[in-house]
């Protein structure tokens, strides 16, 4: 749904970009103003729907590159995993006493976090849904700004510009 409407946003937007009806810049004034009170409003539902999509998207990019990355290269997980169970072996090796233990946390806690967090940052399906939609928007948007560049509606830099993510135009 929300590619539809952005697409219907783009579209709307490419439509009337053209058309001079605010010359002197009040109805853009006006525009920004209730947008800003749309947006900064206590208790905004629009405010809530888009910090928990955009909690969503950088949840899923994370887990994406996390993913990626350990299927790039199985090895340097590996390597990096074992590294950080050494201070955890090397403890067990020496037979520290278990109340002399909490003193060398600062040593073996990396390997417990690491530990904890892998469960964490399996890819779902869910990602891969929030990264499909992420996509369709980013391109909405940046062919959007590309037709709105051409036409000579944008100087320097852009919406296109802006809007180049590695991660989402993948």
């Amino acid at each position: 749904k929300l590619v539809e409407m952005t697409s219907g946003f783009t579209s709307y937007t490419a439509s009337t970009t053209g058309v001079d009806v605010d010359a002197g810049g009040a109805g853009m004034a006006e525009a920004s103003k209730a947008l800003q009170e749309v947006l900064l409003a206590e208790d905004s539902y629009l405010q809530e729907v888009l910090l928990e999509e955009a909690a969503r998207l950088a949840d899923a990019l994370v887990r994406d590159r996390f993913y990626a990355l350990a299927e790039a290269s199985p090895v340097a997980v590996e390597d990096v995993t074992s590294f950080l169970d050494q201070p955890k072996h090397l403890l067990d090796r020496l037979n520290i006493p278990a109340p002399l233990r909490p003193l060398a946390l600062p040593l073996t806690l990396p390997g417990e976090v690491a530990r904890a967090v892998s469960p964490l940052v399996v890819k779902s399906s869910e990602d891969e849904a929030v990264l499909t939609a992420a996509r369709a928007i980013y391109d909405q948007f940046t062919q959007a700004a590309a037709e709105n560049e051409g036409e000579g509606g944008g100087g320097g830099g852009g919406v296109g510009s802006v809007l180049s993510s590695p991660q989402l135009s993948e």
